[in-house]
């Protein structure tokens, strides 16, 4: 009878050591960015903004870029812990949370609570390891030099892509090759790199092809038109005829003005007479030169507007 009563003692005691919490713990702490629910354990998933304090603490210490399956942090815990949360977290807030498990590492409780806990851009927390391993003293100073290196870079590329001089080329300012695409489609156009960008992201949006970032639209859709029969429509023409109208388009092209004619008239207003006639034909040219003129006018720079609304569109390269 005796080794019943044990076995009953015994089975009682591991109940307590699954049921009764005794370990409270922080499971992630972080910006929050919504929750989701699970089919698959019955449970809850908190999902934070990539990095949450542990990976990124992580990545301090051992120098390595944490690896992720999703760009978020995610957290799970079952529908039978208890919440006691008092706070309803709204995408962007910053918090933490809180559990109590049992021996056997059961969550029995949890909280979300408020955290004070400053998040630090991933970007920035790279540069941050490579200027220290490099042996810079602050960030800032490496990338000043990582953007003169580019700079230096780019003048070499645009020099041997256009038969540019050094001093032809510093009338050009250096941006990537999709943003200067943008800047030579919108002012052809005869709008601005910020239009011509919601544009092309609503033609996109509508295609229902991806959803896009602010400049960050590949090469293609900004080096050229969108050629369907949208645009056929749009100019109130048949399929055939727009067709004509490209091909004649296309051929008015080869003649458009290269960028050291662009340089020059930017620099100077001057059209030699044999250039006129090209002119008379092509607005996308008459508009492109004008827009030259007035960026180098404002800036120094051809492309300088159009730089300027990339800096201040917070996607940058260093």
């Amino acid at each position: 009878m005796l080794w019943f009563y044990g076995f009953l003692g015994l089975a009682f005691a591991l109940s307590l050591i699954d049921l009764i919490p005794v370990r409270k713990i922080t499971l992630i702490e972080g910006i929050f960015d919504h929750e989701e629910r699970s089919l698959f354990n019955s449970g809850r998933i908190f999902c934070f903004r990539k990095y949450c304090r542990k990976h990124l603490e992580a990545w301090r210490e051992t120098g390595h870029k944490p690896k992720m399956v999703s760009n978020l942090c995610q957290e799970g815990i079952s529908w039978h812990a208890l919440d006691i949360s008092e706070i309803n977290p709204k995408k962007g807030s910053t918090i933490k949370i809180i559990a109590w498990q049992t021996l056997s590492g059961k969550i029995r409780i949890y909280s979300l609570e408020p955290s004070d806990w400053v998040w630090t851009d991933p970007y920035e927390e790279e540069l941050r390891l490579e200027a220290s391993k490099k042996g810079y003293a602050d960030v800032d100073t490496y990338k000043r030099d990582l953007e003169h290196q580019y700079c230096e870079k780019r003048k070499i590329e645009l020099m041997r892509k256009h038969g540019l001089t050094t001093g032809e080329v510093e009338t050009l300012e250096y941006m990537p090759d999709f943003i200067t695409a943008y800047d030579t489609l919108s002012k052809r156009k005869g709008i601005t790199a910020v239009e011509l960008e919601k544009q092309i992201r609503e033609r996109i949006r509508i295609r229902k092809t991806c959803d896009l970032k602010p400049f960050d639209i590949a090469n293609e859709f900004a080096k050229t038109d969108i050629l369907n029969e949208e645009a056929a429509e749009e100019l109130g023409i048949s399929v055939e005829e727009y067709r004509e109208y490209q091909e004649k388009k296309h051929e008015l092209m080869r003649h458009c003005f290269n960028m050291k004619e662009r340089i020059a008239y930017a620099r100077t207003g001057f059209i030699s007479p044999d250039r006129m006639e090209h002119l008379g034909k092509c607005s996308d040219c008459l508009n492109l030169i004008a827009a030259d003129r007035i960026d180098y006018h404002e800036t120094g720079k051809i492309g300088g507007l159009t730089h300027k609304a990339w800096k201040d569109s917070k996607v940058t390269l260093f």
